[in-house]
């Protein structure tokens, strides 16, 4: 998957390519699409897609199936910096100057994480074992894990602030 901030006037901003010989399988035709991961045992993708009012899409895309309509998964009205996709890929963490918890499985938001009130862009991954979120608070310079069941706050860290705006925790 190619997912590109900057596109040129009439170019897809997500686009799907085979590893072996570059032939293009799928793209988005909106040019306001991002963060695209893969879902469903990498049968499809799911992505951003920017309205004309203040918030976003998140869409889902059967790319194997080109003839598939994108299905409509729900708006956000928060301001999204990234997807982050648990390692099963039934949940997806939407984040900016929140973080929303959506399933894909049960196709709603299970938790709903308010920043701090402030313009900050928060960074997020799941545990491993999807039972918590560890969520980066780059501005503050603030490592968070949180139950996702609870919302507990289970663990802070300091962390170098603006440390280059992606988590990975192992």
């Amino acid at each position: 998957v190619v997912a590109m901030d900057f596109v040129p006037p009439g170019e897809h901003a997500i686009r799907i390519f085979e590893v072996s010989n570059g032939a293009l399988l799928a793209s988005t035709s909106e040019r306001m699409s991002r963060g695209a991961v893969f879902v469903d045992d990498g049968s499809s993708i799911v992505y951003l897609r920017q309205l004309e009012t203040p918030g976003v899409a998140l869409e889902k895309l059967p790319w194997q199936s080109p003839s598939d309509i994108p299905e409509d998964l729900g708006t956000s009205p928060l301001s999204v910096r990234s997807l982050a996709r648990s390692r099963s890929g039934q949940l997806l963490a939407i984040t900016g100057s929140d973080v929303e918890v959506f399933s894909l499985t049960e196709d709603r938001t299970i938790r709903f994480i308010q920043g701090n009130g402030e313009v900050e862009d928060l960074v997020a991954c799941f545990s491993y074992d999807e039972r918590s979120i560890y969520i980066a608070q780059l501005e503050e310079g603030q490592l968070v894990q949180q139950d996702l069941r609870s919302g507990e706050e289970l663990a802070r860290w300091p962390i170098a602030p603006d440390n280059g705006g992606s988590l990975s925790v192992s």
